[in-house]
Parts: structure tokens; sequence; C-alpha cells
């Protein structure tokens, strides 16, 4: 079984589990919150694990599955207000961040970098106009995010680094 299967097969199961903990009360946590760290845990390893072989649609997605994780974190966990006109310019933030990745996994393709920090300006002038994100509330996010989880942050980065180790 490819590594991607055995992650979405893991990511599915420990949904299920998460899910059959909560209805049987041993887990008292929001679906949401689940459903967000297996997004960001699973995208995160598939690119990790696929970075390097430029199998760009493979890591896009897996990009993308990471951003819709940390979406949902900041949305249902911190009460972040993504309303639906602000939905165009955080998917503009989501695909120029996702280009920019796909540039430092690919240094000679110079237009993912180009296409990268565009849509993050476009992103930066719209959200200015629509005042969909004061910057100030999403840097207080962060903040709560990392005070809140600095514990598994910390054990994911070890686990990355296991990971990049066992690659080489």
């Amino acid at each position: 079984m490819q590594v991607t299967s055995k992650i979405i097969v893991y990511s599915i199961a420990v949904l299920v589990i998460g899910l059959l903990l909560r209805v049987i009360g041993l887990f008292h946590t929001n679906v949401a919150l689940l459903l967000s760290f297996v997004c960001i845990l699973s995208g995160l390893v598939i690119f990790t694990n696929y970075f390097g072989t430029h199998r760009v649609y493979i890591l896009t997605a897996s990009a993308m599955v990471f951003y819709s994780g940390f979406l949902l974190l900041l949305k249902y966990y911190f009460s972040f207000d993504l309303q639906i006109f602000a939905f165009i310019p955080h998917l503009m933030l989501i695909s120029g961040l996702n280009f920019l990745l796909l540039y430092i996994e690919n240094r000679d393709r110079r237009l993912y970098l180009v296409l990268g920090i565009g849509l993050v300006i476009i992103f930066l002038v719209a959200s200015s106009l629509l005042h969909a994100l004061s910057w100030f509330m999403f840097g207080h996010y962060l903040y709560r995010i990392a005070h809140t989880f600095w514990f598994f942050m910390l054990l994911l980065l070890l686990f990355l680094v296991i990971i990049m180790r066992q690659k080489r």
C-alpha cells in the first residue's frame, strides 16, 4: 500500500474512532476540531513525504488539505469570522502559499514564485479593502493557537524531523 493511501486510511480511522469515542462519551471535543487536526496532520505528513519528488498534484492536494485544516481550526475553535465575501481572498492566500511551497520544492520554476507572491499581495489588498481581516485579531488567534497547542506543535515538529531523517 502506498504511503498516501496509508495516511488516508489512518486519517479516516482516527476520525471514526474519535467520533465513536465522542458518541460513547469518552472524548469531549468538537467534530470540527477533530477534523481540523486530522487535516493538518495528514496534509503535513503527505507533503513532507513527497517533498522533493516534483509531484505537483500530490504536493498541491496535501498543502490544500493542511490549509483547510488550519482554517477549520481558526473558524471553529477560535471563532475566527470567515464571512462568505472573504472566501475569495482566503482562497487566493491558500493558492499563493501553495505556489510558494511549490517554488521552494522546485526552484527552477520561477513562475511559481511570481504567482505565489502575486496571489499573497492580492489577498492582502482584497482583505484590506473588504475589511475582512483584522491583523490584530489574526495575530491574536495565532498566538492563542501557539499558546494552547504548543505541546502538540512540538510533538509534530519532532515527528517531522524523524520522518525527514528516515527519508535520507
